[in-house]
């Protein structure tokens, strides 16, 4: 044993490496699988300060934005009755008549709710109703000229990915069955290479059809149920119910792009621990450069399985949350996580599917 571990110190290396990945990639599947169970919340009365006190400072300064964003934080947590209705009567301050009958509602204030639609049914007039439809049209051609040129992306990813996979492919047939001396160096970066542009030509088909089934839940809002005159249309798609319909629509569509991601990246990884082996075979063969292989080449040549080890990640966490969007419920949303953020846009976020691996 002592003699194979002196002439073969890559095993050792690898056998480190390995043992470190396990866990690694053992704590990746369990954050992603429970991360929405993960809690962000301080004790009640800690939340209660920090979120609905500010929140009423906020208030006095005119501040309405950063006054709900506060208040939602401890909604999240504590679904506090009285702290609803201090939010709805944000939303009244700023006109936002469908958001504050929607609190009402989901508090079972039926005649607050009544009052709140009143107020939203009261003030509805063409010009307006007009106004809410131009705002929507406008975001759906937005919407589904990005879904095209996404789309396209992912197609023009897939050529590209798909030449650089077959030349690499065609160099490591030729090189293993007909003793070809071409280098592995030119194989090995392209197959990895092109199956890494592969597996990004899959997320973008996956953000391509959610925002074209956003597109869709958008179009679908009746403009005399939900329309005032300040809500905007970021809000109508969490609030309505249109994001979560998106979201199921395109359960399959992630899920079935989720394992080609995780698929490709095994085979990434495949053949990245491929061109260590040869490496290690190489330093026998040139007993001149064997240090230099051992101290210099394996190493690098293990960064080869970086991208393989973040696109098993993405693919799992895309999985994951295409079975947690199947069961969605197509109904209004009172305080979401997504909520939160008055920044949120359903075309640059697409709810985390972008280049990044944030999905």
């Amino acid at each position: 044993m002592l003699i194979i571990t002196k002439q073969c110190p890559w095993i050792i290396y690898g056998a480190f490496i390995l043992k470190f990945l396990k866990p690694v990639l053992v704590l990746m599947v369990l954050q992603i699988a429970t991360a929405p169970l993960h809690s962000y919340c301080f004790k009640k009365d800690n939340s209660y300060k920090r979120y609905v006190e500010k929140s009423d400072s906020y208030k006095k300064e005119q501040l309405y934005g950063q006054a709900v964003e506060a208040i939602n934080k401890h909604l999240v947590c504590y679904p506090d009755k009285e702290v609803y209705v201090k939010l709805a009567e944000l939303y009244h301050i700023q006109k936002k008549y469908y958001l504050e009958e929607l609190i009402y509602k989901k508090i079972g204030m039926m005649e607050k709710y009544r009052e709140a639609e009143k107020n939203r049914l009261s003030i509805l007039n063409p010009e307006l109703l007009k106004d809410f439809s131009t705002k929507i049209k406008n975001e759906l051609k937005f919407i589904r000229n990005d879904s095209e040129n996404t789309k396209k992306g992912a197609i023009f990813l897939y050529s590209i990915g798909g030449a650089m996979t077959l030349a690499g492919l065609g160099l490591f047939t030729y090189n293993k069955g007909f003793n070809g001396e071409i280098s592995e160096i030119y194989q090995y970066h392209l197959l990895i290479g092109g199956l890494s542009v592969i597996s990004s030509g899959f997320i973008l088909d996956a953000k391509a059809d959610y925002k074209s089934n956003s597109a869709i839940s958008l179009g679908n809002l009746s403009s005399k149920n939900v329309a005032d005159p300040a809500t905007k249309v970021d809000e109508y798609f969490i609030h309505t119910g249109a994001e979560n319909n998106a979201k199921k629509l395109s359960a399959r569509s992630l899920r079935n792009n989720g394992i080609f991601v995780t698929l490709t990246s095994a085979t990434i990884l495949t053949f990245s621990m491929f061109s260590i082996f040869d490496s290690y075979k190489n330093s026998f063969k040139n007993p001149e450069s064997s240090n230099f292989q051992m101290l210099f080449i394996i190493p690098v040549k293990i960064l080869l399985s970086i991208p393989g080890i973040l696109l098993l990640g993405k693919g799992i966490s895309m999985i994951v949350k295409a079975s947690r969007w199947s069961k969605l419920k197509n109904e209004e949303q009172f305080i979401t996580l997504n909520s939160i953020s008055p920044t949120f846009n359903p075309i640059t976020k697409t709810y985390g599917i972008s280049m990044g691996f944030s999905y």
